[in-house]
């Protein structure tokens, strides 16, 4: 089953503020993983522990894409990109904890 993607505002925002090349990167790989098992935990692509962000992190070099699936829906959507930095995450130029 091929799954919709959705992106809120916010994560087209944080797309908009990457470099062409890695907004390309990130959008070739959001597609490729999340459009069809976006719910299959690989080393890219991990459940998180209840968190008011997001239920899903996909790793995309230092970026991060994170996520919720609605399984009824059979839709993912983005809700914010980061770079991870060190120990940092930063997302939309605040660092973020999780």
């Amino acid at each position: 089953m091929r799954y919709i993607i959705r992106f809120t505002e916010e994560a087209r925002m944080h797309l908009r503020q990457l470099s062409a090349g890695e907004r390309k990167r990130a959008l070739n790989r959001i597609e490729a993983v999340l459009g069809d098992e976006p719910t299959r935990i690989t080393r890219n692509l991990k459940l998180l522990r209840p968190n008011p962000l997001a239920h899903y992190e996909l790793r995309v070099g230092a970026l991060r894409v994170f996520f919720n699936v609605e399984e009824r829906r059979a839709s993912v959507l983005v809700l914010s990109v980061g770079r991870k930095e060190g120990a940092g995450l930063w997302i939309g130029g605040r660092e973020v904890r999780i």
